[in-house]
């Protein structure tokens, strides 16, 4: 998903994007467009912090090779917790429950 091609009001990155951040509406649409301009996931990932910073990422994903999830999560600054899910493809769609109690548990232990 482009995000930076979203053309949504204030209340609609509330509802899609900044609930789950610690961030204004403006805020979010500053980091979105200087994530859009520099395309480089490794250099903006440190930017996240403070922030906490879950990468999930299947061992079985064909499109997207897990070693790129691993450097990302190098990369970021802490907080930042990285899971794999062995044997997961790059949607999780046999994996969705553990996928979702791990996803609702970080967000629990990060109060967001």
């Amino acid at each position: 998903m482009d995000i930076g091609a979203l053309d949504l009001d204030d209340a609609g990155i509330q509802r899609e994007f900044t609930r789950f951040l610690d961030v204004t509406p403006d805020e979010f649409r500053r980091q979105r467009d200087e994530v859009a301009v520099t395309l480089d996931p490794l250099a903006a990932v440190a930017a996240i912090a403070p922030r906490p910073l879950l990468v999930v990422h299947g061992t079985a994903d064909r499109w997207v090779p897990v070693a790129q999830a691993r450097r990302l999560a190098e990369r970021a600054r802490q907080p930042v917790r990285y899971a794999e899910i062995d044997g997961a493809g790059h949607d999780f769609a046999w994996e969705r429950s553990y996928f979702r109690e791990l996803v609702t548990g970080w967000l629990d232990e990060n109060r967001i």
